[in-house]
């Protein structure tokens, strides 16, 4: 294996395959936000295209097919947590986290909470209800944008993170943190689903414990994981064709055969699937990076915004989809539905790109100060 160019005292070598991961998580999140009418069924609302023709079924798969991105941010966050503090914190470390968090994290919560919050009505034509009281009722369960729920997620996880590294220091919890997340989200799952329904789920850290606690038995066994990775990659996808083929056949088969499955057989397929279609996608990063500079080369800027592209891309989608209305004919919505999702894309990339570079241009202007280095939502 090729030497790796030492790095600062306390500071760990960057995982660059990361990025190639959170391009294809953040394509998926893209994806799935550009053809929800196409995934939703009739009792939730008008179904285009055609319910059951070759563009809705293939719409449909794509869509379901690209659920695993949630829970591959989840994961990545674990992973990078968990590699970058583990030997190195303590009650310092633990304030410079919580510190970074506030104005990496939560000060952008806050400040695109309430972009969406006048936006979204702005833009349905809807007289705004500029209230202080009702802004932060909204807040607290990220119900100003329908992708800000990952944000509440991942603060779960930020808040429980010191807690969980006070137990890395014992080989017990460490070998046991796979099956210790899984206990945990799917004794929530069972809880919720067979005795006492609870609410906001899908936006509570024990639905996702187990993608986390993955991420960070990556995080902390990294070294041993990339010089294996070649036998770990063609596990992991074998499991993923498996995994991902069941959950979508399932899917296919309820849809429009009307067979019935238990809903844990989702569950448990989607969580099989998420994390081996992470391990092989940290592997393929890893042979791209190497191999085919120039794809990777594409991919990395996805990456390497992906936080910003999230915040930003419902903006563009919004809009696209409001000032320009489908049309009527099959090959031209297949045509729309393409235009759209690259538009958001790609229009969030580059306003990403523009953000920090006039953020740089600032704060190259001020004093020169002990500055910490770059922090992203994934870490």
């Amino acid at each position: 294996m090729k030497q790796q160019t030492p790095t600062p005292l306390g500071r760990k070598m960057r995982i660059n395959e990361i990025d190639i991961v959170r391009a294809v998580a953040i394509i998926a999140v893209v994806l799935i936000h550009s053809t929800p009418e196409a995934a939703m069924y009739s009792w939730q609302g008008t179904v285009v295209p055609d319910e059951g023709s070759l563009s809705q079924i293939v719409m449909f798969t794509l869509n379901r097919l690209s659920q695993f991105a949630v829970p591959m941010f989840i994961l990545i966050s674990g992973l990078v947590l968990f590699y970058r503090y583990s030997g190195n914190w303590s009650f310092k470390t633990a304030v410079q986290f919580y510190y970074k968090r506030l104005w990496s994290v939560v000060i952008p919560y806050l400040v695109w909470s309430f972009i969406y919050y006048i936006y979204n009505p702005w833009l349905a034509g809807v007289p705004m209800n500029l209230s202080a009281g009702d802004f932060l009722e909204k807040i607290k369960w990220a119900d100003t944008g329908y992708h800000l729920y990952f944000m509440i997620i991942i603060f779960q996880f930020y808040l429980l993170f010191p807690l969980l590294m006070t137990f890395v220091r014992y080989k017990w919890f460490r070998v046991s943190m796979i099956p210790l997340g899984l206990v945990i989200q799917l004794g929530f799952y069972s809880y919720h689903h067979w005795f006492a329904e609870v609410e906001h789920t899908a936006s509570l850290a024990p639905t996702y414990f187990a993608y986390f606690m993955a991420g960070g038995f990556l995080g902390l066994y990294y070294n041993t994981f990339r010089s294996k990775i070649k036998s770990f990659t063609a596990a992991a996808f074998v499991v993923m064709l498996i995994s991902g083929g069941a959950n979508i056949a399932m899917y296919l088969l309820n849809r429009y055969q009307g067979q019935m499955f238990e809903n844990t057989w989702y569950v448990v397929t989607m969580l099989v699937y998420a994390i081996s279609t992470a391990v092989v996608l940290l592997g393929a990063g890893n042979v791209l990076l190497k191999r085919l500079p120039r794809i990777s080369g594409w991919l990395l800027p996805l990456g390497a915004y992906s936080f910003g592209i999230y915040l930003v891309h419902p903006v563009i989608l919004s809009a696209f989809k409001h000032k320009i209305s489908a049309p009527g004919n099959i090959l031209s919505y297949n045509l729309y539905v393409l235009v759209s999702f690259l538009t958001a894309l790609l229009g969030s990339l580059i306003a990403a790109f523009l953000y920090r570079k006039a953020a740089q241009s600032i704060k190259r202007s001020k004093p020169k100060s002990a500055a910490g280095g770059r922090v992203t939502a994934g870490g």
